[in-house]
């Protein structure tokens, strides 16, 4: 398969392509794209060859000669198109498009198409053979299903990572049962094992071409059995003299395993990467492990491989995520946990703090200003009560002792609840209106407070009084604010005008040591490590980034996907292991990540039954300070809590 070079001069461009492409030639004097016919060991002569002319649309065309154009091909059984501006985004938008009735073949090329439904007003599904979406932004592939008659598909340079599209009983490829030739060259797929799985079901399929997609994990897996592959022997474009080209050592194509793989394992196929397939030499030169081939340790972590490379990667559709996670093989986490809805133990939770002094006990704040203080070990309830006035929601909880904790409403008032076996009590401390944070420093003195305000306060933990006032603290609202573990003076303050800024009292009361310019408008929340070595910044749209305490440098980003919506409130905590867990309020998955290196170690995708809400995601999350696999996970329906445990995974 080959484009021929476009001029600027071009106004038409031939392309001919048959089944068993050889190394193209080009006749620059007619502008037509030969293949070399000369493969004497190919000799079906029912194969036909398909000639393709496209119209070339400039740049400087404007969207009503596009439109035009389509309007004058919408008769017509063939319609191919290259648009010549790369700096198209979804072009079609822009434009009225025409309904086609006739047409049986269309090219529609760098014309920025990510949702193939998008064209579901223009073209007849049910009847294209045809169908070429080059040099798009195509992430998924579930639409195709919808082309029945489909005989040729292309979708080379595009942004598929996933042939189920991370489900997996969404067999696109099985209702395709026409189709002969399929092209995904220098897309971002992965697995070859998720591939192979998805194309066997396609039985008329002959021609396969996926050249210059990423390393495979297939070799990984090898290298766990095998040792490592050297990648400055792998040959390049078939030449050996030409080794390790920067832009291809980590592409699927140049593995050792992957010809042979694809060959003796997609038994229908007669060619790949337009070359003829020698099934007995493939078999010979074969140095891959099949997957009934595996030692039985390797069996649990091949199944859930298979399930994250669906998943994750398909979020996550770019070159850097894809090795990341390729390269942390070993550490990823493959057992499946158990996941709990808790629906009786309070009703619409808002808030909630594990006991850093006892083990399995919540203090849990709801919706109404009801505060109930929980033992998860005996399921027993220790403390229930309304606290505040006119029930408003309690949005700040931070523990002092092991039997005192602050609460904070929604409508500024604080208390102190002391819970002892002895006497229990609740201590109303200075209001500060339109709180949504507090926290208490290390050595039980200083009670940071903070809100939708400008400033900060600090209240004397003895008086209740408050001791002192940062004035303009930022300069939008605060969302959080919380002391180090181990400086009572030392604490970071997260804002909605893009700054974090880390304080320390013994120096200043007005100017913060440093302010951290996150690069985005909104940030949510910042805590410090247990050994205060770091500040993990949370912000909007799963922007994670791990900063050094000492001075305010990036440490690590995480590599997570934006999902591009304005109000995906991103938070972050670290684990009693110092793993990083990360929840969005508009994704119903939670992530774990390696604090030291970035590398994701496991991620869980909460059921959808476990939303009332048709809008589910995390509101919020912590990690058991006793227990490094349990976690607690807070809807952003407020609904109830949901419970996530592993069995000692994380230790």
């Amino acid at each position: 398969m080959h484009y021929q070079k476009l001029s600027s001069s071009n106004e038409e461009i031939t392309r001919q392509f048959n089944y068993h492409c050889e190394p193209l030639s080009e006749d620059t004097n007619n502008n037509t794209a030969i293949v070399n016919n000369n493969n004497n060991s190919y000799d079906n002569k029912n194969d036909p060859k398909i000639t393709i002319s496209f119209v070339i649309v400039n740049s400087n065309n404007n969207s009503n000669n596009l439109e035009k154009i389509l309007k004058d091909k919408q008769n017509q059984t063939t319609a191919h198109i290259v648009y010549r501006d790369y700096r198209s985004v979804s072009l079609l938008r822009y434009i009225k498009l025409p309904k086609f009735k006739n047409l049986k073949e269309i090219s529609l090329i760098q014309f920025g198409i990510v949702d193939i439904n998008s064209l579901s007003t223009m073209l007849p599904f049910h009847q294209i053979t045809y169908l070429d979406l080059s040099n798009n932004l195509i992430e998924k592939v579930t639409a195709f299903k919808k082309f029945e008659m489909l005989e040729y598909l292309i979708l080379d340079h595009n942004n598929i990572t996933s042939l189920n599209d991370g489900e997996l009983d969404n067999h696109v490829f099985r209702d395709l049962k026409r189709l002969k030739v399929l092209s995904m060259c220098y897309n971002y797929l992965l697995y070859m094992y998720s591939i192979t799985d998805e194309l066997k079901q396609c039985t008329s399929l002959k021609h396969l071409y996926l050249k210059n997609n990423p390393y495979s994990l297939v070799q990984v897996i090898a290298d766990q059995i095998n040792g490592p592959p050297v990648i400055d022997e792998y040959p390049i474009d078939g030449d050996p003299n030409r080794r390790n080209h920067k832009d291809n050592q980590n592409s699927l194509f140049y593995t050792p395993s992957y010809r042979s793989f694809f060959s003796c394992t997609l038994t229908q196929l007669l060619t790949l990467d337009g070359v003829w397939i020698d099934r007995e030499k493939e078999l010979l030169d074969a140095n891959f492990v099949l997957p009934h081939q595996h030692p039985p340790k390797y069996e649990k972590r091949q199944e859930f491989l298979n399930e994250l490379i669906n998943r994750e990667l398909y979020r996550n559709n770019n070159r850097k995520v894809i090795e990341n996670i390729w390269h942390n093989y070993g550490e990823i986490i493959s057992e499946p946990p158990v996941i709990k809805k808790l629906d009786n133990i309070i009703n619409r939770p808002r808030q909630l703090e594990y006991s850093p002094f006892e083990q399995g006990v919540v203090i849990l704040g709801s919706s109404d200003g009801l505060v109930k203080l929980y033992n998860f070990n005996t399921q027993q309830t220790m403390y229930e009560s309304h606290i505040g006035h006119n029930f408003q929601a309690v949005l700040g909880i931070a523990w002092m002792t092991a039997s005192k904790v602050f609460v904070g409403n929604s409508d500024g008032t604080i208390n102190l609840i002391d819970y002892s076996p002895e006497k229990t009590s609740s201590r109303e401390f200075a209001n500060f209106q339109k709180l949504t944070s507090l926290h208490c420093n290390s050595d039980l003195t200083t009670l940071g407070v903070c809100g939708n305000s400008l400033h900060l306060n600090l209240i004397d933990t003895t008086t209740g009084q408050t001791s002192a006032i940062i004035k303009d603290a930022h300069t939008k609202y605060i969302n959080v604010i919380k002391f180090a573990h181990r400086s009572p003076s030392v604490f970071v303050s997260t804002s909605f005008d893009g700054t974090v800024k880390v304080w320390d009292l013994r120096s200043s009361h007005t100017t913060p040591n440093y302010t951290i310019k996150t690069g985005t408008e909104i940030n949510v929340l910042s805590v410090f490590s247990k050994d205060d070595k770091y500040v993990l910044s949370s912000s909007i749209d799963n922007q994670v980034t791990q900063y050094h305490t000492v001075d305010g440098s990036i440490h690590l980003q995480l590599p997570i996907k934006k999902t591009y919506a304005y109000y995906n409130f991103t938070r972050s905590y670290y684990t009693c292991s110092e793993n990083i867990i990360v929840g969005s309020c508009q994704e119903t998955v939670m992530r774990i990540y390696n604090s030291s290196t970035g590398k994701l170690v496991r991620d869980v995708e909460l059921p959808p039954s476990f939303f009332f809400s048709n809008r589910p995601g995390i509101q919020s999350l912590r990690g058991d300070p006793f227990n490094s696999n349990s976690f607690l996970i807070l809807p952003t329906d407020l609904s109830n809590l949901i419970h996530i445990k592993w069995s000692n995974i994380f230790e």
